[in-house]
């Protein structure tokens, strides 16, 4: 499983570029967060990128974070075991048919396999890690990225980013999100958050499925 994990992250972060890496300079970033860090590839490129970056990796999952731990040794990179969430424990659900790089942290118990994890809103989040400088913010949260719509002080600390890196996980007809808000609503949303400070592009979508990613730059930066 965690070859079947590295070789799709790797795929997805380093050879398709979904968050656009590449159009950032080295050491653009002082401080990132890394939210839904699975087992680290995105922490460990951006390491790579920016030597002197904070960089915050939180991964709920036990057995990626696990994983996690062992390839982000030496690196200097802080980990965090928690969910990106409403600042209350929420419930492991497992998928009937699991993908490597899928789980989902509910706030009711679900049957089958469980676990509870403790979960933190963004701005709770920034601010205990002293967020500071030019920031990078990358969320892949399979759902959890429900709690930030509304949240104004998540809204703010988005508002504030350099870049900004979400994918959103939405109802299709192949999808295990049916829970989440719609496509329609993460697009008004986010464009209502950072259209005024951020030039946005989405892409990486699959109806379908369910999922695609927002990028959002600081208008005016080296990487536009």
């Amino acid at each position: 499983m965690l070859a079947r994990t590295t070789q799709l992250a790797n795929q997805a972060l380093v050879l398709k570029d979904i968050y656009e890496l590449e159009r950032f300079p080295r050491n653009s970033f002082d401080f990132v967060l890394d939210l839904g860090a699975n087992i680290g590839v995105f922490s460990r490129t951006l390491r790579t990128l920016n030597r002197k970056a904070k960089i915050i990796a939180l991964e709920p999952n036990k057995q990626n974070f696990s994983w996690l731990s062992d390839n982000l040794i030496g690196l200097d990179i802080t980990l965090d075991n928690r969910a990106l969430g409403n600042g209350e424990l929420l419930w492991f659900r497992a998928e009937k048919t699991p993908h490597p790089l899928d789980h989902r942290f509910v706030e009711s118990e679900p049957i089958g396999e469980t676990y509870q994890i403790p979960s933190e809103r963004l701005g709770t989040l920034f601010h205990a890690y002293n967020g500071f400088g030019d920031y990078c913010i990358k969320i892949n949260c399979e759902g959890g990225e429900q709690y930030l719509l509304g949240d104004l002080e998540a809204e703010e600390v988005l508002r504030g980013a350099k870049k900004v890196g979400l994918m959103i996980h939405f109802p299709g007809s192949k999808s295990a999100h049916n829970d989440c808000p719609t496509w329609k609503e993460y697009t008004t949303w986010i464009n209502g958050v950072l259209s005024a400070t951020h030039d946005i592009r989405y892409g990486y979508s699959d109806r379908r499925r369910g999922r695609g990613i927002f990028n959002a730059i600081r208008r005016g930066e080296r990487g536009v």
